[in-house]
């Protein structure tokens, strides 16, 4: 494993010692940690490019362990950290179980030879049987899911959820054409209302008009009237 200048006593992510387990490295950010820390938090991301350093957030391309064996970060199984049907349902089969489980027997490989390495501690020992244990389990499930493909169950998982997203594309399809509808019932509505206000604001107009037209007449026949009665006044009077 190449030395670090900045590299840690203990490992960011348990906050143990390096040397009570085996300890990789991170490249290209160059971190370094414990192999069964940074592999379950490389494994329990959501995608490839959520597989980065949880000190600097590098997307991270390679593990190296401490004998300069090179390895890529695994498959990112989501939450659960573990391969299921629902995380691997949709890639190229039965290529990528395979390819799972010769990167497990070579992990399975890799604990056996460091379990039997006396001159190691009981805590590094320990953490070996337990990856071991890890890798039997996972190679268990890997064949099983491998004889459920060969059997298809997959395929027919996959033609029940093609069915389902069918369904919920006509469902969203449906629910489009009523929004459509209602957007377009809005629309006239909204123009309705609009003429309705163009002709209350029309009524209007000519209320004031009217009103207007009638108070010029309405002056104009008392002005009429007054010019009468003072022409009335100046007549002389005959007896």
């Amino acid at each position: 494993m190449p030395p670090l200048e900045d590299s840690l006593e203990t490992c960011a992510i348990c906050m143990l010692d390096h040397n009570a387990k085996l300890s990789v490295v991170l490249l290209p950010c160059g971190h370094d940690f414990h192999n069964s820390c940074a592999r379950e938090w490389m494994e329990t991301r959501a995608t490839r490019d959520d597989q980065s350093c949880p000190l600097c957030r590098t997307v991270t391309k390679e593990i190296v362990d401490e004998s300069g064996n090179s390895d890529s970060p695994g498959y990112p199984f989501g939450e659960i950290g573990e391969p299921t049907r629902s995380a691997l349902i949709y890639e190229e089969q039965p290529r990528m179980l395979q390819q799972l489980l010769r990167e497990t027997e070579t992990r399975l490989s890799r604990c056996e030879e460091l379990e039997e390495d006396e001159a190691k501690g009981e805590e590094y020992r320990q953490d070996m049987q337990s990856e071991k244990r890890k890798m039997e389990s996972r190679r268990e499930q890997l064949h099983r899911m491998l004889r459920e493909f060969a059997e298809g169950e997959w395929t027919q998982e996959l033609q029940a959820q093609l069915e389902e997203h069918e369904m919920i594309l006509m469902v969203q399809e449906r629910f489009d054409a009523m929004l459509r509808e209602h957007e377009e019932r809005m629309r006239r509505h909204h123009e309705l209302m609009q003429r309705i206000c163009d002709q209350e604001e029309q009524m209007r107009e000519m209320q004031r008009r009217w009103e207007s037209f009638w108070m010029e007449d309405r002056q104009e026949h008392e002005d009429q009237g007054e010019v009468g009665r003072e022409e009335r006044e100046q007549q002389p009077q005959q007896f």
